[in-house]
Formats: structure tokens, C-alpha cells, sequence
């Protein structure tokens, strides 16, 4: 009954992760709907992310709060903050946590391998000077992206070192993700487009189709092969209520990037996620219309 701030997919079972504004997380199927809720926030939750191998969920918050859940909505751990946490992403190996926050700060959480609501180690980042929305390792979890209000996207290595900072979006960024193979990152923007970079922060191509800021981006898990090089599938979800599928190619010398629109579909409202299912057959959208 109110927005939905941010939605993931379980990599393991494809049970379906809500954040809401007012009624904290909700998980799904999606041909059996609700499953259960869990309510214990005193703000709205921002983001969702699943762990890569254990049936646990991170819920980031306005109530400063990272709350980890089970599959059965019951709260296993609460980690509280001095700021509100925006966006939040656990590495590949489920071994390492990061979350973004209002003031401009990451936070690197090391958690204990064999005891997952234990935290061995945490280390805050400065760098970006605007509140951090979303945040998202590459398939190795060598590396992280981080997006920021501040027009930026930052890469850092698993460590917390600073690698690059990439430039060229004139508004805010909303939300990063990479490619499967590690490859490309897309970041979607305030600015209303969404822009493919390579891992040493150059810039490949810019998608313009939207009408209004875009705030979720996510790969397919897998990219097609070609005579001519790579076709990578991406959906971006934007404000002006529409999500759209893109095909991005990179030829063979991974010299040229295009990019064209394949389809697209709408909400009643402004589109605030997106995230495509393990097999890439699904995509689920999270919407300000409730949906």
C-alpha cells in the first residue's frame, strides 16, 4: 500500500525481495505472490539484497538500521548506523557486505565465514561528497561499484582502496551494476541516462531513451556470443514509469559499443528497481504505484 523502493532476486531459489516504504520487507514468489512480511523498521526501507549461498536477506533503512532476516521474515541481526543506510550489497562469496549511506560514506562489513551475523571487521570510506544509493560487486567480488548524488561513480578494490573515479554524468547517479563477465558496468542516472563504462573507468556508450531519472539498471546473468563479438542484455527502470530491455554489443577487439532498444513496459507510477531472475526468464520492476 505504499512505494517500493527497491526489489531483488534470490539467486538460489528466485523467491522475490520488496523494500517498501512503509512496510519494511516483503518476500514473494512469483507464480504463488506473498509469502511473508517482515514490519520491524521505524523508516523506510531503501534496498534489498540477498546472500549469494545462505537464505538470508539485508534490508537497508532510513532508521539508520542494516537488519539481516531468514527466508521466514524473522529477524536474525540488527547493525545500527549514525546515518541512513541507502543501498546495500553483499559480495559474491557472501563474505563481505557494503552499504551506502546519506552522508556520502561506505561502509566495508567483513563478517565472520562461518558465523554470517558475526562482524569480524568494519572500515568507512570517504570519498564521494553526496549520499551513496546503490552499490554492486563484479562477479569475481574484487571489486565494487559505488553510485552517489554527487554525479559519480567510484570503483574500489574488495580492500576498500579507491581505484577510479568515473565522471560524465551531469545529475546524480541512482544505481550501478556489471556485466556477468565482469566486463562492463552500467550506471543510471538523475540525468536520465544510463551509461556503459569498461572496468578502467572509460566511458563506452550512453542509452538515451528515458524520459526521467533512471534508478535501477541490472545485466541478464548471461551475455551471446557472436561472430562479431558480445551481445549483453540490460533493463533499466526509470521516473518516467517505463523500464526498458537494451541489447549493448561489443565487438571482438572491444573496440566499438553500441547499443539499441529491444522492448519496453510500464507502471502506473515512477520505476524505482529492477532485477532479473538466475535464468534471466524474469525481470521484477518496483514501483512508487504499489506495485
Amino acid at each position: 500500500s505504499q512505494r517500493i523502493w527497491g526489489v531483488a532476486i534470490d539467486s538460489q531459489n528466485g523467491t522475490i525481495a520488496t523494500a517498501s516504504e512503509r512496510h519494511g520487507v516483503k518476500l514473494w514468489r512469483a507464480k504463488n505472490p506473498l509469502l511473508t512480511k517482515f514490519r520491524d523498521y521505524d523508516a523506510a526501507v531503501i534496498d534489498v539484497a540477498y546472500h549469494p549461498h545462505k537464505d538470508l536477506i539485508l534490508g537497508a533503512s532510513d532508521d539508520k538500521t542494516i537488519k539481516l532476516i531468514d527466508n521466514q521474515a524473522k529477524l536474525v541481526q540488527t547493525w545500527q548506523n549514525k546515518t541512513n543506510v541507502l543501498g546495500v550489497s553483499y559480495s559474491p562469496d557472501g563474505n563481505i557486505f557494503v552499504s551506502g549511506h546519506n552522508d556520502g560514506t561506505v561502509k566495508l562489513w567483513q563478517i565472520y565465514p562461518r558465523k554470517l551475523t558475526q562482524i569480524k571487521k568494519v572500515q568507512t570510506l570517504s570519498g564521494h561528497t553526496a549520499s551513496v544509493w546503490r552499490i554492486a560487486f563484479n562477479p569475481n567480488g574484487q571489486m565494487f561499484a559505488t553510485a552517489s548524488e554527487d554525479n559519480t561513480v567510484k570503483l574500489w578494490n574488495s580492500q576498500g582502496k579507491l581505484l577510479s573515479t568515473l565522471t560524465g554524468h551531469t545529475d546524480g547517479v541512482k544505481t550501478v551494476s556489471f556485466s556477468a563477465d565482469g566486463n562492463l558496468l552500467a550506471s543510471g542516472s538523475l540525468d536520465g541516462t544510463v551509461k556503459i563504462w569498461n572496468t578502467q573507468g572509460h566511458l563506452l556508450a550512453t542509452l538515451r531513451g528515458h524520459q526521467s531519472a533512471v534508478a535501477g539498471v541490472d545485466f541478464a546473468p548471461e551475455a551471446e556470443n557472436t561472430k562479431n563479438g558480445i551481445t549483453y542484455t540490460l533493463a533499466s527502470a526509470s521516473w518516467d514509469n517505463y523500464a526498458k530491455l537494451w541489447h549493448i554489443n561489443q565487438d571482438s577487439d572491444n573496440q566499438t559499443t553500441s547499443a539499441i532498444e529491444k522492448d519496453s513496459f510500464d507502471h502506473d507510477d515512477s520505476l524505482r528497481g529492477v532485477s532479473f531472475s538466475p535464468d534471466g526468464k524474469l525481470i521484477a520492476t518496483a514501483s512508487s504505484d504499489r506495485s
